[in-house]
């Protein structure tokens, strides 16, 4: 997972025959996205972006108004060139819709030079070992990898990337997530912070979960993610809590006023500073969840649900939970079996809220279905008890 592995891996991958790009690619100087030849004698009618996208290639108007609204260029060069651009995308295996979706956001792509600008980014996907799927769905969800520097970005980013997941089939996922893999140096930013994390005993294990699940935390400046780090220290959090990774994710989400904004709000609801401590150090996700959210869940707990305080501080992935979906209607169940004298004891509400979807039901619902009328429906939350 080391730097230098990565450089070797990056220089083998150009020294290599079999996965090398032509030498006129190796100079990024001779790569332009946009042919610098120009016939400045013809005086053919210039065709704009949105006659050239519904009158010869029948997209909708609507995506054709997308498309011009922000082109840095209104016309195409040619119609030829375009043609050729559409055609190219097509054969090497992008749906229709997918071609749609690229020229939408990215239509300079339009005047590209096939040969010399499009053709080395697919290449590099192709020659790495890319399914033609994985490699359609990368680069339609980021059409801009169609304008980067397959030597100076794609390659080391891919080599780096795979250093680290361990295959192409892992390298792949994550792009799916995040094609911002693809746009910064990986080596000043994603490799440090993995050194960085490790060296005060984050598995490599938990490391790659975190990846997979926040995949842009690791692309932070490395001063910036030591300064999460400080502020999370400061907090108390130990280091190898199994929240502390967390802890730090959260914390970069946020300003430090943006922060003080979300202190206020758990004080306003009536959380002591030890209270917010404590619950932040359990469950540093619920800090993420929206203000509004927070306000919503707390509302309903302290005053429908009676739960105190205290307890929503010991179990504060309740503040995660939806009440339409979840909340609401498991109290309502549990509601509707205490009125029949269903239960021999009173539950622990915030252990039911927190209960696992199929656990809830084998507990607390399929045992009473044919005493309760409608129960199902009362837990999924489409009628009332």
């Amino acid at each position: 997972m080391g730097r230098q592995i990565c450089r070797t891996l990056v220089s083998f991958y150009l020294r290599s025959s079999s996965h090398s790009l032509p030498t006129r690619f190796l100079d990024p100087s001779s790569v332009s996205f946009f042919s610098s030849v120009a016939n400045k004698t013809a005086k053919k009618p210039k065709i704009s972006v949105f006659d050239y996208l519904v009158n010869q290639q029948q997209f909708s108007p609507e995506i054709a108004s997308k498309a011009l609204s922000i082109a840095a260029v209104k016309h195409v060069k040619t119609p030829e060139r375009a043609d050729s651009v559409l055609s190219y995308l097509k054969d090497v295996g992008f749906s229709r819709a997918q071609i749609e979706t690229i020229v939408q956001k990215v239509p300079r792509v339009l005047n590209s030079d096939v040969e010399n600008v499009l053709k080395p980014k697919v290449q590099v996907f192709q020659d790495t070992g890319f399914a033609a799927k994985d490699m359609t769905e990368i680069i339609t969800g980021d059409p801009w990898i169609l304008t980067r520097s397959p030597v100076n970005r794609i390659v080391p980013s891919i080599v780096a990337l795979k250093s680290v997941v361990g295959s192409v089939a892992n390298v792949a996922a994550l792009l799916k997530k995040s094609a911002w893999f693809l746009k910064l140096d990986l080596e000043a930013t994603m490799l440090p912070n993995i050194e960085y994390v490790q060296s005060f005993g984050v598995s490599e294990e938990k490391i790659l979960r975190f990846i997979s699940s926040f995949p842009r935390f690791f692309l932070f400046k490395p001063e910036h993610v030591k300064e999460f780090v400080r502020r999370v220290d400061e907090m108390g959090l130990d280091r190898e809590s199994n929240m502390f990774l967390y802890a730090i994710r959260v914390v970069s989400s946020m300003s430090p006023e943006k922060w003080e904004v979300k202190l206020k709000l758990f004080r306003d609801l009536g959380f002591s500073d030890e209270d917010i401590l404590f619950a932040f150090k359990r469950q540093p996700m619920a800090f993420s969840t929206s203000d509004k959210k927070v306000k919503e869940v707390v509302d309903f707990l302290v005053t429908e649900a009676n739960v105190e305080i205290s307890s929503i501080v010991k179990s504060p992935q309740l503040l995660i939970c939806s009440v339409e979906n979840r909340i609401k209607p498991r109290l309502m169940v549990i509601k509707a079996l205490q009125s029949r004298n269903l239960l021999s004891r009173e539950p622990k509400m915030t252990a039911v809220y927190k209960m696992a979807h199929v656990l809830f039901l084998k507990k607390y619902v399929l045992p009473y279905l044919d005493k309760v009328e409608d129960l199902m429906r009362i837990a999924m939350g489409t009628v009332a008890a």
